[in-house]
């Protein structure tokens, strides 16, 4: 018989199978090394590529103005250039205007320096230089003739210049400076020539200006509107107090609902904010390549807010390498918009205090880097979901304080007619006022007592519990304050000029 061969039947020797192994090992770490190649290569080379003009229009489109480019024109070039400083601007910016005929402020006031707020201290006196100054201004033709244009622009509104890439809005400053010098001629003109209707259009004109800011329903441009609207509320309140004219309280209180946006729903309120947020993170997004987190973009995003960016040196890009442990942008933005939603349950003061003072990490937890969301800092040094409330909270304390100094003004109207003040607010509509007043503490109506001769008009503040109207002596503009107690309207009387 032959032999058969067997070695057909034998297993391959170990040195063969490791052989095997080696290779596809060597393979397995060449198509690694390929493939980490790549990935690295892109998360070094590639990076965000933002898309502010598109947040722009988004944000413009919110609550769109007309988009009248002569308006805008004549708008930016008022707020840059109001009558106060028509000295500092180019010598060809007003042809027309006579300046050898404006008042020689430098020769009343130290420094060339007016500060327009000393204004609104103290009682009035002619003589005092502050004063002395304004009445200038206030007289000049021009003066008349710039508040009178900014009026009629305002009327209509104007689309604001919005640049997501360099700044949100560079003339923010001048609507509060215009502002306070509108609500500063209010008062003159009521101390020197008696005339209420002269004051309730430097109010309203006052107004529309922060309704500008509103439009945009970012967070900076809504406090800096809040704030404008606390200085006309502040001075209508005094007017009250201090005696003003026959004032048509009815026309006034239609006029400022229909200037004034609504703050509800709260999400609706910070829209734009949103919306900015999203354009944040697709600063920070590799959209191109898969949507990831360039992390060291991230990383300098966090200097912004202290205002301090970063050198080259102090963001590397090998930080982009561990973008796989982030969440995706769909995910991200996912993320923002639950958060800005979250918001919705802050309602009135009393829950915006609620909440900030829980623990913000259980009540409403704000994306955090992890889930792909850049956490700016704010410029007051708050974590950013204290910052949203915060601002809220503003919002609603200052539309309070509002629908508050329209109410004396109506309290004072109907005590003109009378004789005496109403039992109730009920009295006041719809003569007097087309709709009762809200204490945004707790969503309901002001509270008032008649004490005598004497009305109480009052807010139940930020514990949102009515402990009777009890005067602590606190200004409405001390809203904010840590003693949780009702906020009267009806008592304090103007601040003192702080030397």
């Amino acid at each position: 018989m032959g032999q058969v061969d067997t070695t057909q039947y034998m297993p391959s020797s170990p040195p063969r199978r490791r052989r095997r192994v080696r290779v596809a090992l060597l393979l397995l770490a060449a198509m690694f090394g390929v493939w980490f190649g790549r990935f690295a290569w892109l998360r070094i080379t590639l990076e965000p590529t933002p898309r502010p003009h598109h947040y722009e229009a988004l944000i413009l489109a919110l609550d769109p103005a007309p988009d009248d480019p002569a308006i805008a024109e004549q708008a930016m070039d008022l707020l840059s250039f109001p009558p106060w400083v028509w000295d500092e601007a180019p010598t060809d910016f007003f042809s027309g205007v006579d300046v050898s005929t404006r008042p020689a402020v430098a020769a009343i006031v130290p420094n060339r320096h007016l500060d327009i707020t000393t204004v609104l201290q103290g009682p009035w006196d002619a003589n005092r230089p502050d004063m002395a100054a304004a009445t200038a201004i206030f007289s000049w033709d021009e003066f008349e003739k710039a508040r009178r244009t900014m009026g009629e622009l305002a009327m209509t509104g104007w689309r604001e210049r919005l640049d997501l890439s360099t700044g949100l809005l560079p003339s923010i400053g001048a609507y509060r400076t215009w502002s306070r010098w509108l609500v500063a001629h209010s008062r003159w003109v009521r101390e020197t020539r008696g005339d209420p209707a002269i004051a309730v259009e430097d109010w309203l004109i006052a107004l529309r200006l922060a309704r500008q800011l509103h439009r945009l329903q970012l967070l900076l441009p809504q406090m800096v509107a809040s704030g404008m609207e606390r200085d006309v509320a502040s001075e209508m309140r005094l007017a009250v107090i201090e005696g003003i004219g026959e004032v048509d309280t009815a026309a006034l209180f239609r006029d400022v609902d229909a200037i004034l946006a609504p703050l509800e729903p709260p999400s609706q309120v910070l829209e734009g904010e949103r919306l900015w947020l999203h354009h944040c993170l697709e600063s920070a997004f590799v959209r191109e390549g898969g949507d990831w987190l360039a992390v060291g973009t991230a990383a300098e995003s966090a200097y912004w807010g202290v205002g301090s960016p970063p050198t080259d040196s102090q963001v590397c890009r090998l930080w982009n390498l561990t973008s796989p442990l982030f969440h995706n942008l769909a995910t991200a933005r996912a993320n923002v918009d639950a958060y800005i939603a979250s918001l919705n349950v802050c309602t009135d003061i009393a829950i915006c205090q609620q909440t900030v003072r829980l623990d913000s990490g259980k009540v409403l937890p704000p994306p955090g880097a992890l889930d792909g969301f850049i956490r700016l800092a704010s410029g007051y040094g708050c974590p950013l979901v204290d910052y949203n409330i915060s601002a809220l909270k503003f919002a609603y304390m200052v539309r309070c304080e509002l629908d508050a100094a329209v109410t004396m003004l109506a309290l004072e109207e109907y005590c003109r007619d009378a004789g005496c003040y109403p039992e109730s607010l009920d009295q006041l509509v719809p003569h007097d006022m087309h709709r009762l007043p809200v204490d945004y503490g707790d969503r309901q109506t002001l509270r008032y007592l008649l004490d005598g001769h004497r009305c109480i008009l009052y807010s139940v503040g930020l514990n949102g519990v009515d402990d009777g109207g009890v005067d602590t002596g606190r200004r409405p503009e001390d809203f904010d304050d840590n003693e949780n107690l009702d906020i009267l309207f009806s008592g304090p009387r103007r601040e003192g000029l702080t030397e």
